[in-house]
């Protein structure tokens, strides 16, 4: 099998991805807390959809790393 053609993840970069999901992760629950703490509706809808966005951001990190796993 050719090594020199294939694209590997040396540790570096997977410990940059490890820390922008961990961050994505920590923002998704961040949001959720902060939307549990507010009254007032359209800034607890400005929390939920920032939840959504970063819960959204991680899975697709996730997929992006299991789709290129063996690649």
């Amino acid at each position: 099998m050719d090594m020199s053609n294939r694209k590997e993840m040396d540790s570096d970069m997977l410990n940059h991805i490890n820390e922008q999901l961990e961050e994505e992760l920590l923002m998704h629950k961040k949001y959720i807390n902060y939307s549990n703490q507010l009254f007032d509706n359209e800034l607890k809808d400005i929390c939920i959809y920032g939840s959504q966005k970063h819960k959204e951001n991680y899975n697709n990190i996730l997929k992006y790393l299991t789709n290129n796993e063996g690649s």
